[in-house]
């Protein structure tokens, strides 16, 4: 099989890259650097299109909404900002938190942007206009994530004292404690159909909840390991909420069964992830580095047809292909975030500089 690899390197921003993210379509990449800066990028050219104006501390994470429209960055000073994709220029900003932003998420609509802060609070704003909706408070320490279900309807928060409560986004009001965690770093997701609600944290069992009957149904068993901070770093669901995939500090997806709750397999990875989603077909697990197929059944492309990089991952080093070594990456090209979309691997490198791959395999 040809492989045909094409690298750029392009030094916009000034200081180590902290977030990039592709937007839904693929069509562009938004960029976070510690010099103060947001990016936005061609996808396809790897050009920079536009310096987003940026007031406030470094910019630690973008998140583009679900139709591509915005792009909403947040900061350690408590300063939320969203821009407009197709004009380029800052939609609002607001310093409303008085702490580090942990996390922000758009509903599923696009409709609506949630912040969790420092400030032990969650905050929904109008996403087009930055207007308050709702102020979320009562958790004891600063909230460390935030969570929409598939229709909007509720929201999980998750809190550094283990709390984890479940909330109504249309009146703001708390509606079920979920219990607390022993542990930090929670992390939370919702099943597509918005019935389940997945928690995990630091060295504790993956607990799961019917959201109807608001109650657990499952406790799914972790292994045990004495490695500092162990835990559950990403879950995800399948396109059918049959399948929970667990990614855990020591380099291996757990895939379990949502309807008997026991473990159906693992997946040895050689680095740790930090997101994780299935693919809309549900056949493989799309993360940063890469996609990691679960069923070596798909057919072969027509000969001379490109074949998408389904089994490229980015290793420390290396870029492998169906696990064999087929690129080394010199120390310049070694990153500190990445993102992986169709055939297209881009990794922020730690002097600021955005590196793009792009593969193209013909039979």
């Amino acid at each position: 099989m040809a492989a045909k690899v094409q690298a750029s390197q392009v030094e916009e921003h000034g200081d180590f890259i902290n977030d990039i993210a592709f937007s839904p379509d693929g069509r562009l990449l938004a960029s976070a650097s510690n010099d103060g800066t947001v990016g936005l990028w061609e996808s396809a050219t790897g050009e920079q299109i536009k310096q987003l104006s940026w007031y406030g501390f470094e910019p630690k994470a973008v998140v583009f909404s679900p139709d591509g429209r915005l792009l909403a960055s947040r900061s350690g000073d408590g300063t939320v900002s969203v821009w407009d994709t197709m004009t380029k220029e800052q939609a609002w900003q607001s310093t409303r938190h008085s702490g580090w932003i942990n996390y922000i998420a758009f509903s599923p609509d696009g409709g609506l942007l949630a912040s969790a802060s420092d400030d032990k609070t969650v905050r929904l704003w109008k996403s087009v206009t930055g207007e308050p909706v709702h102020q979320l408070k009562g958790h004891s320490t600063r909230v460390t994530t935030v969570a929409f279900s598939p229709g909007g309807r509720l929201q999980a928060s998750a809190s550094s004292d283990g709390t984890v409560w479940l909330w109504e986004s249309a009146r703001g009001e708390m509606i079920q404690d979920l219990g607390s965690r022993r542990f930090s770093n929670v992390t939370v997701i919702f099943s597509p159909d918005g019935k389940l609600l997945a928690l995990a944290s630091d060295f504790e069992k993956i607990t799961v909840w019917d959201t109807v009957a608001k109650e657990q149904v499952h406790e799914l068993i972790q292994p045990s390991y004495e490695i500092p901070n162990f835990g559950v770093r990403a879950l995800a669901f399948s396109p059918d909420g049959g399948l929970l995939a667990a990614m855990s500090d020591d380099k291996k997806v757990r895939l379990w069964n949502m309807e008997t709750g026991e473990q159906d397999r693992i997946i040895e990875l050689p680095a740790t992830i930090k997101q994780l989603h299935f693919s809309r077909d549900g056949q493989s697990l799309e993360t940063e580095r890469g996609v990691l197929p679960l069923s070596s059944k798909s057919p072969p492309p027509p000969s001379g047809q490109s074949k998408l990089s389904e089994n490229i991952f980015l290793e420390d080093k290396w870029i492998t292909r169906n696990g064999q070594k087929i690129l080394w990456l010199p120390f310049d090209y070694r990153g500190r975030r990445s993102a992986f979309r169709g055939n297209l691997l881009v990794i922020g490198q730690y002097s600021g500089a955005v590196s793009f791959f792009e593969f193209n395999f013909k039979t």
